[in-house]
């Protein structure tokens, strides 16, 4: 039995580009319609990924769980920033 994991995740890796490059956007207000699409990308990439690296399956959890951490923040940001205005 091979108990090795095949690779790593592309829809964890796309989480974690798309969570910081989001969150970046939505910190730094400069598209912000850009930086919401991009982020609510990264966390539902987040949770995608969570899931096909569960049971040891691929690699790359930490980054599933970063881009869906990383998601979460910028998406709080931005409901904080809108109640703010």
């Amino acid at each position: 039995m091979n108990d090795k994991a095949t690779g790593t995740s592309r829809v964890a890796i796309a989480a974690l580009v798309c969570g910081i490059v989001g969150f970046i956007l939505l910190v730094v207000p400069i598209l912000g319609g850009l930086g919401i699409t991009i982020t609510i990308a990264g966390f539902i990439f987040g949770a995608i990924g969570i899931s096909q690296t569960k049971g040891g399956k691929m690699r790359g959890r930490g980054m599933a769980i970063a881009g869906l951490v990383l998601g979460s923040l910028g998406l709080a940001s931005l409901i904080i920033r809108m109640m703010l205005d």
